[in-house]
């Protein structure tokens, strides 16, 4: 609203769901969670270490959406089908989504239709055995998902909402590097999950790597209850929540760093107040690094307080930190994130000055060299008039 900018009462709203990104909010930024909601992270895994979710294999390695489809239909007489396939470690690369559901439909002749995400902006679309395509909204399916196969792509991971049947069973991919809040909401699209719907685990061979650490981990724990119970969820969490404090550690001084060019901006404004030339300028960014600044820097791992103190001073310089109002707060506020979060981490410096780096490499690959195809010469016609 226009009038609460004006008056300074500014609100932020996030999104309602995972909240690990937290601790990169910016420290005039504080997250508002409602009383009845505070529970929901533990409620989650709850219902997640749960022994009907304890199902894990492993892929071959560079294994992709057709070997997905063979694992599924190998699974032993007995067990439950897998009727839904999350794709939250983007295993399917062979395939678009309208192509995995159909070659998933046609070898589960029991199965009706599947549903999908059309990838033209369609919105979700299901397929029949007989070869027709039609929005799901508009089908008889749209109340008869028992009949259907469901895939979720990696972008449709979050957010999506389906009413499934009880008794359903999903595919859950594992990748790489996978963080604990995108496996948690992908898991949670099974909205019963732990009275009733239930999942499987299938890591692909790197994942299954990172994995072994943690299994090793956890096989040498004291015997307990939790452990003849479970035998493989408590490693994938374990995981996947390793994942997160790192990426969550590497991001720390790019937060460091917008937090360093708002205090520059806040500082530019008070200075130069109605003179639009002299802020701008003031406000302006190099958008090119030199390669002193990229490469002239030590290449041993530092404590990462150093690493943001450094790029803290880079930035605003040594002195006159607290020379527009709030900027001693603000800068002090990140000191005191990084101190508490990450005290004891260490990160090699050179790895900070590669971002720049690889965006500049992409957007040299994405550039394409225009040439314009021009008619060759034509003879004009000679004008005559009509009779």
């Amino acid at each position: 609203d226009a009038s609460d900018t004006l008056s300074g009462r500014c609100f932020t709203v996030g999104f309602s769901g995972t909240d690990d990104s937290r601790m990169l909010l910016p420290p005039s930024a504080r997250q508002e969670t409602l009383q009845e909601l505070m529970q929901t992270n533990g409620v989650v895994l709850r219902n997640l270490l749960r022994h009907e979710n304890d199902e894990y294999e492993v892929l071959d390695d560079a294994a992709m959406g057709q070997h997905l489809i063979e694992r599924f239909l190998a699974r032993p007489q007995g067990q439950q089908a897998i009727n839904v396939v999350i794709d939250a470690g983007a295993l399917v690369l062979d395939y678009t989504n309208e192509e995995f559901a159909r070659a998933w439909l046609r070898r589960r002749p029991d199965m009706e239709g599947a549903v999908y995400f059309s990838e033209d902006g369609g919105g979700v679309e299901v397929t029949t055995q007989s070869g027709l395509k039609m929005p799901l909204v508009n089908s008889a399916y749209a109340q008869r998902l028992d009949r259907c196969l469901l895939y979720l792509d990696d972008g449709h991971t979050r957010g999506s909402d389906f009413v499934l049947p009880a008794g359903t069973r999903a595919a859950v991919t594992l990748g790489r590097g996978l963080m604990k809040d995108k496996l948690v909401q992908a898991c949670m699209r099974m909205r019963q999950l732990g009275v009733g719907h239930s999942v499987s685990f299938y890591a692909s061979f790197e994942a299954s790597l990172e994995l072994e650490v943690w299994q090793e981990r956890f096989r040498s724990l004291p015997e307990t209850d939790a452990r003849r119970s479970l035998t493989h969820l408590p490693s994938i969490l374990s995981w996947s929540i390793s994942n997160t404090s790192a990426v969550t550690c590497d991001q720390l001084p790019y937060f460091a760093a917008q937090g360093a060019s708002f205090v520059l901006k806040e500082r530019a404004y008070s200075r130069h107040k109605g003179k639009w030339a002299e802020l701008a300028e003031a406000c302006a960014e190099r958008e090119v690094l030199s390669v002193d600044d990229m490469y002239a820097h030590a290449c041993t791992p530092q404590p990462l307080v150093e690493v943001v103190e450094g790029r803290l001073r880079a930035r605003l310089g040594s002195e006159g930190l607290g020379e527009a109002e709030g900027s001693s707060d603000q800068t002090e506020g990140i000191r005191d994130r990084i101190r508490t979060l990450a005290p004891n981490v260490v990160r090699p410096v050179a790895v900070f000055g590669e971002e720049q780096e690889n965006e500049l490499e992409q957007e040299q690959e994405l550039e394409e060299e225009s040439q314009s195809a021009r008619p060759s010469a034509a003879t004009p016609v000679k004008p005559r008039l009509s009779k």
